[in-house]
């Protein structure tokens, strides 16, 4: 009943949202499908965790005829979940690793507030339907894209629900929330954490890291999910997330989201309540080190973090692949 009252209100019009926000264009699945396939085939990769230069330049090509406009008629409150979940995607393919495109997307009336509810919706319903699943993953996507070192959207998003509704995607453990979901909830989590030379941003994600600090068991969760989330010994090197490619199968591989997880951590750990914390779980000071042994590029460079600002020796740590996965906490 739940999940048929959400789809129903997923579908209701702007007026009865009372969303007041103005489809700047007509856009369809179609379209917004063959935007995204335009990045696709340029970048297949999961994680972009470096500039590609054809990505580079389609950002430019699909600007210029448009596709902000296309982004903010696909976010429209009154649109089906497939076309959020497109726009959603395809806002976090033009914003990447491209300041001004985090700029102008963030300052597109609606948009950042219709990517938190998008989140908001994955964490307060029993029973989802996929569809809604995959609008919380590529929200949270573009989330963690649109805050990266982006003061202004920090700043919006502080007037959403958007941290704590990607914590309680976190802590989510009824097995309704994909490893997809998990990676880019810690991702977008930790970058609402981030320190910013702005003032009004700092204060934001200095709010966020108390409040998570402050949240029960949450630093416990996170450790956990750190655990079960990073590679181990019979992990394919193509399902690792630093060499994953964008597949509807990597939606579920079971040990991609660690490194996200680990994001959120070291930013939390930034905080001297949330450092407290992490310094104080069992197993995390052995964990951590053990992980900076990685053969995954970015669980190795998150480990490597976590275990600079925890002030952590590592002499001796035990290869990686010692630490079995806990239960979920």
């Amino acid at each position: 009943m739940r999940s048929s009252l959400l789809l129903l209100c997923l579908h209701c019009s702007a007026l009865e949202l009372g969303a007041g926000l103005q489809v700047a264009q007509d856009c369809t699945v179609a379209e917004l499908q063959a935007l995204v396939k335009t990045f696709e085939t340029a970048d297949a990769r999961l994680v972009m965790v470096s500039p590609d230069t054809d990505t580079t330049a389609r950002q430019e090509e699909l600007v210029k005829s448009g596709a902000i406009g296309k982004v903010e008629c696909a976010m429209h409150p009154g649109n089906k979940p497939d076309l959020h979940a497109l726009g959603a995607e395809l806002a976090a393919y033009l914003a990447v690793f491209n300041p001004a495109n985090r700029a102008a997307i963030g300052g597109t009336p609606g948009v950042l507030t219709q990517l938190a509810k998008l989140v908001n919706y994955s964490v307060h319903f029993d029973i989802m339907d996929d569809i809604v699943v995959k609008d919380a993953e590529n929200a949270a996507e573009a989330i963690a894209i649109l805050a990266k070192a982006d003061a202004n959207n920090i700043k919006t998003l502080g007037g959403t629900s958007a941290a704590s509704d990607l914590a309680a995607m976190l802590e989510r453990a009824d097995g309704k929330m994909t490893p997809k979901g998990y990676m880019w909830a810690g991702v977008a989590l930790g970058n609402l954490m981030a320190e910013f030379d702005a003032e009004a941003a700092t204060s934001y994600s200095q709010a966020v890291q108390r409040a998570m600090a402050g949240r029960p068991n949450f630093v416990g969760r996170l450790v956990n999910l750190t655990r079960m989330g990073t590679v181990q010994s019979d992990t394919p090197a193509n399902t690792m997330p630093g060499a994953a490619l964008r597949t509807e199968a990597a939606r579920t591989y079971p040990h991609i989201y660690g490194w996200g997880v680990m994001h959120a951590i070291r930013n939390l750990a930034l905080a001297p309540e949330g450092r407290a914390q992490l310094k104080a779980e069992p197993g995390a000071h052995e964990l951590f080190c053990a992980l900076t042994m990685s053969p995954d590029p970015l669980e190795k460079m998150k480990a490597e973090a976590i275990v600079a600002i925890a002030s952590w020796g590592c002499d001796g740590a035990n290869n990686f692949l010692a630490h079995e996965p806990k239960p979920s906490a």
